[in-house]
């Protein structure tokens, strides 16, 4: 087996195009995007295994690419893609299996409990809009039975005990 380094490790799992999109760029089904490294309007970024920017000449690979767009080195780059795509690199391999897989399991923990929070807020949104929803009913429940009982006498009105407990949480559902 041939000893990779970090950089060559990062360039066989990972393409200029996987990265960019991974990192935010809309790449056309054509392989074009417009290029983050000016202000492009227009697609003029041919982006695959590597890019090129055919407006500003901005060229490399998915090291260089990641290392333009958030101002790191090369090296930093490199580790910054292997840690957000979970590359193990050989140079990693000093580390026993142990702690290896203990590590591979804390990424796929945080990514299950971050995908558990998401799950959570769009149910409690989902809960809100439900519950606003009914609480917007009941002000038009109130209001309908304001008008019907306008020309009622009082001890008729508060001999219905659902409408008294609607009255008397009115200001509570309106707030």
């Amino acid at each position: 087996m041939r000893k990779l380094n970090i950089f060559s490790e990062v360039k066989e799992h990972v393409t200029a195009r996987e990265v960019a999109e991974f990192y935010g760029l809309k790449v056309r089904h054509n392989g074009l995007a417009c290029c983050p490294f000016h202000n492009d309007k227009h697609p003029s970024m041919k982006i695959d295994r590597f890019y090129y920017c055919f407006a500003c000449g901005a060229k490399g690979d998915a090291i260089h690419y990641v290392a333009e767009q958030y101002g790191l080195s090369e090296y930093e780059a490199a580790k910054k893609i292997a840690d957000d795509f979970h590359i193990i690199l050989e140079h990693d391999w000093k580390k026993d299996v142990k702690s290896r897989t203990q590590e591979l399991e804390k990424r796929k923990a945080a990514e299950r409990e971050e995908k558990r929070i998401i799950d959570i807020q769009k149910k409690f949104k989902e809960w809100c809009h439900k519950t606003i929803e009914r609480l917007k009913d009941c002000l038009q429940m109130i209001a309908s039975a304001k008008k019907i009982c306008r020309c009622k006498p009082p001890d008729e009105i508060f001999l219905s005990e659902d409408f008294s407990l609607l009255l008397q949480k009115e200001p509570i559902i309106g707030y």
